[in-house]
């Protein structure tokens, strides 16, 4: 197979997966409007970004890659500083799947990719690497419960 029609087949095989990452996105991101909380969501759509960068970068899409990039990131910060998503970054987070979807019919119409969409998701903001909104200081409920304190170290002797 060539390499043209590799490339081809990579992007074909993109946009099939990205239906159903797609609808996975906006099912968790609906699912995160009445929870903003539940980290179990933010973890998948998280996996979900995660999985449609490397796709993404298989298949040639550098800018798909660098906007999932983006949002992975924003992810990770609100998940690693034990915050909720707020409103506005779900706004954004809907706005970039529709930029995904914007994409995926580009693709398949054989079309340039709408660039503006996906771009707006790198934009920086002052002190953060994306355009997402800044997190909201909810606190995400614990899943699981904490570890257990490590055991006290004996004094040393002299």
């Amino acid at each position: 197979m060539s390499e043209d029609a590799l490339a081809v087949r990579l992007r074909s095989i993109f946009t099939d997966e990205l239906d159903e990452q797609i609808q996975e996105l906006n099912d968790h991101l609906l699912a995160l409007e009445r929870m903003p909380g539940d980290s179990d969501r933010l973890r998948a759509v998280f996996r979900v970004m995660h999985t449609l960068k490397g796709a993404s970068r298989a298949a040639g899409l550098s800018l798909v890659e660098e906007a999932c990039h983006a949002v992975e990131s924003e992810l990770s910060r609100v998940r690693d500083g034990g915050s909720a998503l707020g409103g506005e970054q779900i706004a954004m987070l809907f706005a970039g799947v529709d930029a995904l979807g914007t994409t995926r019919d580009s693709l398949r119409a054989n079309k340039p990719q709408p660039h503006a969409a996906l771009t707006a998701l790198l934009q920086p903001v002052p002190g953060r690497g994306s355009a997402l909104p800044p997190v909201r200081p909810h606190q995400i409920p614990e899943t699981e419960p904490p570890p257990p304190p490590a055991p006290p170290t004996p004094p040393s002797r002299p």
